[in-house]
């Protein structure tokens, strides 16, 4: 891995499921969007990603998908 001084860190991520008991990673980043880490469930051959990142900006982050109060995200 590379030295600490040549990263730069955007987020911390939890672990949460949605109500369909499905699990992702949610994190957020300083100027109030979210981010969203699902596992590719579309992979459909070796080359394709084993995950998928959305950013969701604030005004969208009531409609999304939560679990309820231990899977809400903590911010």
């Amino acid at each position: 891995m590379t030295d600490d001084k040549q990263r730069i860190l955007l987020t911390g991520l939890w672990q949460r499921k949605n109500k369909k008991g499905e699990v992702y990673y949610a994190g957020n980043l300083s100027y109030g969007a979210t981010v969203l880490l699902f596992k590719n469930e579309k992979k459909n051959n070796e080359r394709s990603p084993d995950m998928m990142l959305y950013m969701v900006g604030k005004e969208d982050q009531e409609e999304l998908d939560y679990a309820g109060s231990e899977g809400e995200i903590p911010f």
